[in-house]
């Protein structure tokens, strides 16, 4: 029952992790239309 458990508990890390790059990236996306980028 262990590692099924520490199975579920890293699959559901690795969509959040998901859902938080996908997030990341539209968030810098909306951040690169609004304004020039100045970090290059």
């Amino acid at each position: 029952m262990i590692p099924c458990a520490a199975g579920d508990i890293h699959g559901a890390l690795d969509r959040l992790f998901e859902d938080v790059l996908a997030f990341e990236e539209s968030f810098g996306a909306a951040r690169r239309a609004e304004r020039t980028p100045c970090c290059r």
